[in-house]
This record gives structure tokens, sequence and C-alpha cells, in this order.
């Protein structure tokens, strides 16, 4: 089965598309052809990091300046622990960076979550308009993490660009919403 040569994710033979990040597939070539194609290694100056595309991990380089991959490595030899630059092992860290679908990003964290917020919201407002404002704050400081998680995640998208495009009107459409309700007391 063929493999995404931006994400390594299974894509089947005829998908023109990553189901995952989006990135175009060429079609009819092995999967050999098609990492080879995209991903083919270039040689490291001496001294400098050695990384395979789209890695911010530094590897090891071979004597010919090529990075040494280390999924190529026997399979009973321990892999070092990656660098503690990022936060991408965790799924926030992953939204944060944009490191999550498109789709995921904004139909399940940007709508479906949001959606639930606004109803945990409305819940506790009915209840107590203190706790509500307390929800307030939560969504708010929400909203706003999410807003950057779309934003990244549709500048990584290699889909088609209308849909990256759309992402960030409408998410620019409901940040507006949001600042004219909350400057004139407006109900959303």
């Amino acid at each position: 089965m063929p493999y995404c040569a931006d994400c390594g994710t299974p894509v089947g033979d005829d998908q023109k598309f990553c189901r995952h990040c989006g990135a175009p597939q060429p079609l009819g070539a092995p999967v050999e052809q098609r990492l080879s194609q995209e991903n083919a290694p270039q040689p490291t100056p001496p001294g400098a990091d050695a990384r395979l595309p789209n890695d911010p991990v530094p590897r090891q380089a071979t004597p010919e300046g090529l990075p040494l991959d280390r999924s190529a490595a026997p399979t009973g030899s321990p892999e070092p622990p990656p660098p503690h630059s990022s936060s991408s092992g965790s799924l926030i860290g992953q939204l944060w960076e944009g490191r999550r679908s498109l789709p995921e990003t904004f139909w399940v964290w940007g709508v479906l979550i949001n959606v639930l917020l606004l109803v945990a919201f409305t819940a506790a407002w009915l209840s107590s308009p203190r706790l509500g404002d307390a929800v307030t704050v939560v969504n708010l400081v929400y909203y706003a993490f999410i807003v950057v998680a779309i934003f990244r995640s549709s500048n990584r998208y290699r889909g088609p660009r209308i849909w990256a495009a759309l992402a960030r009107i409408a998410v620019i459409v409901q940040v507006a919403r949001i600042v004219l309700a909350l400057l004139f007391k407006v109900p959303t």
C-alpha cells in the first residue's frame, strides 16, 4: 500500500490527495518512486545538521553527507529520544502548531467542540450568572487558541487552496461576530 510522502499516512492507489494532510499524491508511480521523487535526500555540508525532508529533528549524517535514516536501523537498537524543542507530541501542541489536518482542526475542534462549549455556557449561565461568566472566559480563551490552530493548519494544507481560504474566512467572520457581540452586547 502506498504512503503519503508528506506525512506517511497510508493512501490508496487512486487517491489524488492524502486524507490526513491534504498533500497531492502522484498517481501511477510505485511507492518507492513516489517517495524518491519528493523526499530524495540532499547532500548536507560537513558540520551542518542532517535533516530528513519535513523533519525538524537533527539526524546523524553519513560520510557522503546524506541524512542517516533512523527508521532503517535494526529493530533491536533503541532510538534516541527526540529533543524537547517542541510540544508537538501532545494533541494541544499539534493543534497549536497546525500539525493536525485542516478538516479535523476546523470541523472537530473549531466547530463541534465550540458548539459543546456554547451548550455548557448556556447551561451555566441559566444556573448562575457568575458561573456563566467563568465559562465565557474559558470559551474565549479556547476560541483564541483554535483560531490560531485553524490558521496554522490552513497554511500547511496541501489540498485545494479554496478549502484553506474558506476556513480562514469562516474563522474571521466568527471572530468579527464575537467582537461585535462583546462590544455592543449584541446576542450572537
